[in-house]
């Protein structure tokens, strides 16, 4: 039991910074939500989107905000591209979006 107390209390203490996984799938259904309660028709909302994650991504705006979860507040830089039929978009888990970008970054 010893030697499993160090990695545990590690673990317990990381536990609150911790993000759960966010993949494209979650950040597709993200903007396809969020572009939604914009008032985009269905055919944007439900049409083709492609997520590419970016650690180039800006800082997500929200992350300096002293309400949110310190685990968002920590997360490390990076957002996901989505590009859809209203344009490209930057989309963090944290609920905050950014676009349609006027310059979106080149795809690779």
């Amino acid at each position: 039991m010893g030697r499993l107390a160090g990695p545990l209390l590690a673990l317990l203490l990381a536990a609150p910074f911790l993000l759960p996984a966010w993949s494209t799938d979650d950040a597709i259904a993200a903007m396809r939500g969020r572009l939604r309660t914009r008032g985009f028709d269905s055919e944007v909302v439900s049409g083709p989107m492609v997520a590419l994650w970016s650690e180039d991504a800006p800082d997500d705006p929200l992350a300096s905000n002293p309400a949110m979860p310190p685990a968002v507040r920590a997360a490390p830089p990076g957002a996901y591209l989505v590009v859809t039929e209203a344009g490209d978009w930057w989309a963090w888990p944290s609920g905050a979006d950014q676009g349609p970008l006027v310059d979106p970054p080149p795809l690779w």
